[in-house]
């Protein structure tokens, strides 16, 4: 199944999710992408293949390693991410909008908890 506008060339939730993870680098082994997203190694590839061809990441062999593969994001592939970054703050604030503000405080602290969790691993 996709994602809507994924037909029109949109990149899927999974593909933003991977293009996200990648803002977040500046050049990431194709296998560190995969394990950071929970998939296979060739799943992972699949994906940035159909990223590459909509001109959103660049992949190239690893200088020391020839097997390994590198990736890392175009600007249109910055752009994408951060305008889906946006999207979805905005969706997460509409929706915490409508809890009262003890629950928007403790939401809040856990994606900071969260964060702090993912910057130290």
């Amino acid at each position: 199944m996709t994602s809507p506008g994924a037909e029109a060339g949109e990149p899927t939730a999974v593909q933003c999710r991977a293009l996200g993870v990648l803002a977040s680098r500046s050049t990431s082994r194709l296998a560190d992408l995969a394990d950071a997203l929970g998939v296979a190694p060739s799943s992972a590839g699949r994906m940035c293949e159909r990223l590459a061809r909509k001109g959103l990441l660049n992949t190239r062999r690893a200088s020391g390693d020839r097997r390994a593969v590198l990736v890392s994001l175009t600007a249109a592939g910055r752009k994408v991410s951060d305008e889906a970054a946006g999207r979805q703050r905005a969706l997460v604030a509409s929706i915490l909008g409508r809890f009262p503000v003890p629950a928007q405080r403790a939401v809040a602290e856990a994606f900071r908890d969260e964060a702090r969790a993912q910057e130290r691993s």
